[in-house]
């Protein structure tokens, strides 16, 4: 669990580095859009509502 906590993490941090756009994020993370979206609704998921 920490190391999937850990990448998403990471892939939060690289996201809004890159001004929040998903292709940039891919890029620089290497991995796919889909992948990117589904970390980052996890993070979302695991904050809660606004």
């Amino acid at each position: 669990m920490l190391a999937c906590d850990t990448e998403r993490g990471r892939t939060l941090h690289v996201y809004y580095d890159q001004g929040a756009s998903l292709s940039r994020a891919e890029d620089a993370l290497h991995v796919h859009a889909d992948t990117v979206v589904q970390r980052t609704d996890r993070v979302a998921q695991l904050l809660g509502p606004d």
